[in-house]
Formats: C-alpha cells, structure tokens, sequence
C-alpha cells in the first residue's frame, strides 16, 4: 500500500515524472533481481537528493 502523504510531500520536493510509484528493481541491478519499490526517485540534481534525503 502506498503512502499517498509521502508521495504527496515527495512530489512538493521534486518534479513528479521523476518519482516511480511500485517500480520493479530487477530493472536496475546487473542479476535482473528485487522486488518492487514503494518509491524509486531519480533525482538529477544535488537539491533534489539533499532535499530527499533530509525529508
């Protein structure tokens, strides 16, 4: 289940179409493993992962 307060203050630090809501992670490891991630964020700036990050 997704915390739509987190996703809510997530999209007030960054852009939206830079945040993944359940996003499989075997898409990003070399072994095609993981389940999926409530968030997976991609930050492209250093404020965007401070701002993440502090949250």
């Amino acid at each position: 289940m997704i915390n739509k307060d987190i996703y809510q203050a997530l999209q007030q630090l960054i852009p939206n179409e830079k945040i993944k809501v359940d996003e499989p992670l075997k898409r990003y490891t070399y072994t095609k493993t993981g389940g999926n991630a409530d968030f997976y964020i991609t930050p492209t700036k250093n404020e965007e992962v401070q701002a993440v990050v502090k949250y």
